[in-house]
C-alpha cells in the first residue's frame, strides 16, 4: 500500500474541548470562603470598633457646639462650666457611675489627668474644670482649655 493512502485512512485530530470556569476547583472555593471570611470579620470588628466609641463622636460635636456657642455670648466661666458638664456627661457613659458622679474639685482634675495621662490637667488652666470656674477672681483660659477638652475626648482610657 501506498504511504499516501494509509495516512488518508487515518481520522483527523480531534483537540479536547477547552476547559471550563465552572465548576470551581477546590482551591478556589477556600480562597472564596477565606475571603468572604476576611471581609465579614472585618466588618463585624469596624461595627464594633464605631458602637463602641459613638460617644466620643458626639461628645466632639457637643464640645463643638458648645464653643460655638462661646463664640457668641463670649463668656468665659460659662464656657468652662459648660465643658465641665459635658466632660462628667462622658465619663458617667463610660466609667463606673459611683466612681465618678462625685468627683469635683481636685478629686475631678486627678481622674481627668489619670484617664487620659495627659499633664496638661495638672496646669492652671485645666483648674477652669475644678472648683476654681467658682472663684471670681479667675477667668478660664478658653485658648487653653478647647484643645485640652478635645484631647481628653479623644485619647481618655475606658
Amino acid at each position: 500500500m501506498d504511504q499516501q493512502v494509509i495516512l488518508g485512512q487515518l481520522r483527523a485530530n480531534h483537540l479536547p474541548e477547552a476547559v471550563g470556569y465552572w465548576p470551581l476547583a477546590i482551591g478556589w472555593w477556600v480562597l472564596a470562603g477565606c475571603l468572604l471570611t476576611f471581609i465579614i470579620l472585618v466588618f463585624y470588628f469596624s461595627l464594633r470598633y464605631w458602637r463602641k466609641n459613638r460617644y466620643r463622636y458626639q461628645g466632639l460635636k457637643l464640645a463643638q457646639k458648645i464653643y460655638k456657642s462661646y463664640e457668641q455670648h463670649g463668656n468665659d466661666r460659662q464656657y468652662a462650666h459648660d465643658c465641665n458638664r459635658l466632660l462628667k456627661k462622658l465619663a458617667l457613659h463610660v466609667f463606673i457611675r459611683q466612681d465618678i458622679a462625685s468627683l469635683n474639685g481636685k478629686d475631678w482634675l486627678e481622674f481627668l489627668y489619670c484617664s487620659s495621662g495627659n499633664e496638661q490637667f495638672k496646669q492652671p488652666a485645666a483648674a477652669a474644670l475644678g472648683s476654681s470656674r467658682f472663684n471670681p477672681d479667675e477667668e478660664p483660659d478658653v485658648t487653653q482649655l478647647h484643645p485640652l477638652i478635645i484631647s481628653w475626648i479623644k485619647k481618655h482610657h475606658a
